[in-house]
């Protein structure tokens, strides 16, 4: 009797990079909730040298408009990648937050050994 290699699971790239690309959104959007609680903090601050806070400020509204454009970009992309596969265990070794590989559809930790742990990880990451 002749032994059938595994075929191994895949995604498709396409569906991945509109995930990726709403995941991004979503991270840009709150980005956007820091940006305005912080600048709201500052409003109510009396000190007339704000020059260190109204820098972190600007850096987030950098992060937020690059994460923007990010996302942007991986929608564009997305067409060129439906029906592409892509190897459904990459998120094992790239993706740190657990909870990001299942909205993702990506294989998890715990799917590995059965114990959620994998050689180069201390456990499934769901906060920091």
């Amino acid at each position: 009797m002749r032994v059938q290699p595994e075929v191994e699971a895949t995604i498709d790239l396409g569906q991945t990079l509109l995930k990726l690309g709403g995941e991004v959104h979503e991270t840009a959007a709150h980005c956007h909730l820091v940006q305005e609680a912080f600048s709201r903090l500052l409003s109510k601050l009396d000190h007339p040298d704000l020059s260190a806070e109204i820098q972190i400020l600007q850096g987030v509204d950098l992060i937020q408009q690059t994460l923007e454009d990010i996302s942007a970009l991986l929608h564009a992309s997305a067409a060129a990648g439906f029906g592409q596969a892509l190897p459904r265990t990459i998120g094992r070794d790239i993706v740190r937050l657990d909870s990001l590989r299942q909205r993702m559809g990506l294989e998890t930790l715990g799917s590995e050994d059965g114990h959620g742990l994998s050689e180069k990880s201390h456990g499934p990451i769901d906060w920091l």
